[in-house]
């Protein structure tokens, strides 16, 4: 018996991939069929077939490593063209790629035949690009831009993977110059308890406050301060 026009067969596998695009990625797709595309590994398609994720895959390497190279000049305003390079290649190697795409349950939407000999991990990282490079063309980059670096944040310790200089002072120093605005630290002492002194800074941009910070000595209150201030910039 057909359908009858106002009835639409379900799409039971389209339902569950949007469902676990919304839970891991945090927004609901529209172009259903791309996620299907960029969950299908290449040994799950017939033998000359390009029906599979390769195609996604390179464009998703190619729109991540954009991501990230536009994340870096923006966040680094000091660094060198060297420095963003290798600070990239960190977040973009395998291991990172591959402890994101298991963090964000990537693995298990994908269908990939027993017998493939291809480590899994490999093809959950490979999958994660495909992913990206599917959001890309389903939503723009600029979406995209947002939703994989908070997915990337959410699922790794950026700055730990960067090794960065945490001089949150400088930083901030630097961006604020960058953007000529006006950076300013206005610092009290306070009594915690009965006796206990401390200081409490406040980092203002332009005149609006954008972090506090409470420490033992007015350097280091001010280094708080900053440092919550540079999080706040970088969300």
């Amino acid at each position: 018996m057909g359908l009858w026009p106002f009835q639409r067969k379900k799409d039971v596998l389209g339902d569950r991939i949007k469902k676990a695009i919304r839970a891991s990625f945090g927004f609901t797709p529209k172009k259903i069929d791309l996620y299907k595309l960029a969950l299908c590994h290449k040994s799950h398609s017939k033998k000359g077939a390009v029906k599979n994720n390769e195609r996604l895959e390179f464009l998703g390497d190619a729109v991540l490593d954009l991501v990230l190279a536009d994340f870096l000049y923006e966040r680094y305003p000091s660094k060198k063209e060297g420095e963003l390079t290798k600070m990239r290649a960190r977040i973009v190697s395998r291991e990172c790629l591959i402890s994101i795409a298991e963090k964000l349950s990537v693995g298990k939407e994908i269908p990939v035949r027993k017998q493939f000999d291809l480590p899994r991990e490999t093809i959950i990282g490979n999958t994660l690009e495909a992913i990206i490079g599917a959001i890309y063309y389903d939503i723009g980059y600029k979406r995209c831009m947002q939703i994989t670096l908070q997915a990337i944040r959410n699922n790794i310790d950026m700055d730990k993977v960067l090794e960065v200089n945490s001089d949150y002072k400088s930083m901030l120093q630097e961006w604020t110059q960058k953007k000529k605005k006006r950076v300013e630290y206005r610092c009290e002492e306070v009594t915690i308890g009965e006796d206990e002194k401390k200081f409490e800074a406040t980092v203002f941009i332009d005149e609006e406050p954008f972090g506090n910070g409470r420490a033992g000595s007015k350097k280091n209150a001010e280094k708080r301060a900053a440092k919550q201030a540079w999080s706040k910039l970088s969300m």
